[in-house]
């Protein structure tokens, strides 16, 4: 048979017993009131009102029993929890604003709850869900607090980011879609609004604005896109095309020049990456719509000067050209006689 150890303070207060192997430790307070017992890492808790009465006692499981009145007990069970609340099933959540998000939770020995937090308050059930709409932007944190018969409460929180969507807006030397020619430099620019970061085709810079110069050196078509993000996970992209075709070109030349009076000359002229017609401009005034290449012969002026032809061309693209080709008329030259 194992015998007892017993340990006393000054106060005699019984601070550690030992039987049969167990040891229990013991404390009490300053008006040696039996505070808590301890064994094998496990404690069960004791407390008082100020007249000195027990009236709970908390046992390692959590289980209190309350002490109302003197030789009266009453079990009254666990303290009430709070489980898994939660906002899209996380305690931390980035969402839009005007964004529906689900809040859920349930809670465990308790009659009642009660929820604060911006656009979520007031009573709620032991246990639910509910979607909440946020209608400003910001970092709001949302708290439900659950509570038993006996007045106990516990509680629990979570944090909601909310922001805007962000947005970009992207364009080529100020337009959606850009034709140009061929080796032409031109200019991406794009700004955006809520966004932390930005990614492109054509750069590896990361900034939410910008410029930037570019040219390209074959007929083509590019798509450039800029797609930016923000710390909610949320993404906006924007797209310009560019097109680079070949500059209409166009030569002209006249023969002879100069010419005398009266005396026939011929215009020629050739055209690249135009479209089928050019417009001939005449010293008179005169428009004549021609080919694209061609020749004008027999052509002549009655009275010496200097007469300009000039020629226009375009391409599909709007992009225009031009030559001009000046005639030095001449008169005649004169014989005199003396007898």
């Amino acid at each position: 048979m194992l015998l007892g150890a017993f340990v006393y303070d000054a106060n005699g207060n019984m601070t550690s017993r030992t039987e049969d192997g167990v040891t229990y430790t013991q404390q009490f307070d300053a008006e040696n009131r039996l505070t808590a017992v301890s064994t094998n890492g496990q404690t069960t808790q004791f407390f008082y009102d100020p007249s000195g009465q027990r009236t709970m006692s908390i046992e390692p499981n959590d289980s209190v029993t309350y002490y109302p009145f003197p030789q009266y007990e009453k079990e009254v069970g666990q303290l009430p929890t709070v489980t898994n609340l939660k906002a899209n099933g996380q305690t931390t959540v980035y969402v839009l604003v005007n964004q529906p998000f689900d809040m859920a939770w349930n809670s465990n020995y308790a009659e009642g709850c009660t929820a604060t937090g911006l656009d979520w308050n007031g009573p709620k059930d032991i246990n639910g869900n509910e979607p909440i709409t946020p209608t400003s932007t910001g970092t709001r944190a949302y708290t439900l607090t659950c509570h038993n018969e006996y007045g106990d409460s516990t509680t629990a929180q979570v944090t909601v980011h909310v922001g805007q969507l962000p947005t970009v807006s992207l364009t080529a030397d100020g337009q959606g879609v850009l034709v140009v020619p061929v080796h032409q430099a031109f200019t991406l620019a794009w700004s955006s609004t809520s966004a932390s970061s930005c990614t492109s085709n054509w750069t590896s810079s990361n900034a939410t604005s910008g410029t930037q110069s570019l040219s390209l050196h074959s007929p083509q078509i590019v798509t450039y896109t800029r797609t930016c993000h923000n710390a909610y996970g949320s993404t906006t992209s924007a797209a310009v095309s560019v097109q680079t075709v070949y500059a209409p070109t166009v030569d002209m030349s006249v023969g002879p020049n100069p010419v005398s009076v009266g005396r026939p000359f011929t215009l020629e002229w050739d055209s690249q990456y135009t479209t089928g017609s050019c417009e001939l401009s005449e010293p008179s005034g005169t428009l004549q719509v021609v080919n694209s290449s061609g020749t004008l012969s027999n052509l002549s002026q009655a009275t010496p000067g200097t007469y300009t032809y000039t020629i226009q061309c375009s391409n599909a693209y709007g992009m225009m050209t031009s030559a001009e080709v000046a005639v030095m008329v001449v008169p005649w030259p004169t014989l005199n006689f003396t007898v």
